[in-house]
């Protein structure tokens, strides 16, 4: 895991640009409003290499996973307490990776019913 750094204040100058503009950040689901629990990652050139945020959501899902244990009792576990990660960088993309979202998907995915085999 990467040594915690303090996350940049919101406001202030711009910074120059980098060559790796896209920083993930790692808030903490159970001190949200806690600035001093984020902490940055990284920075990467490409948003696609900043999606290092889904290693981080399955990770923790992995954490707190147990055979039997169901999508509806995974996924608050996670909102309530697990990592955030977030990437901040150019605004050039329609969307935004959202780690809930992707949470969800994958509890659904972790924990849905595997076939019988015979």
């Amino acid at each position: 895991m990467s040594e915690r750094r303090p996350a940049p204040p919101e406001s202030g100058p711009s910074p120059a640009p980098a060559l790796k503009p896209f920083t993930v950040y790692v808030a903490d689901n159970f001190h949200v409003e806690d600035e001093a629990e984020r902490y940055a990652e990284g920075s990467y050139a490409t948003y696609a290499e900043a999606l290092v945020c889904k290693v981080i959501v399955d990770e923790r899902l992995t954490d707190k996973y147990a055979p039997g244990t169901s999508a509806e009792a995974l996924y608050p576990g996670y909102i309530g307490y697990g990592d955030d990660p977030f990437i901040v960088g150019p605004q050039t993309r329609a969307g935004k990776f959202s780690a809930w979202g992707y949470a969800e998907s994958r509890c659904e995915e972790r924990c849905a019913p595997k076939p019988a085999t015979g």
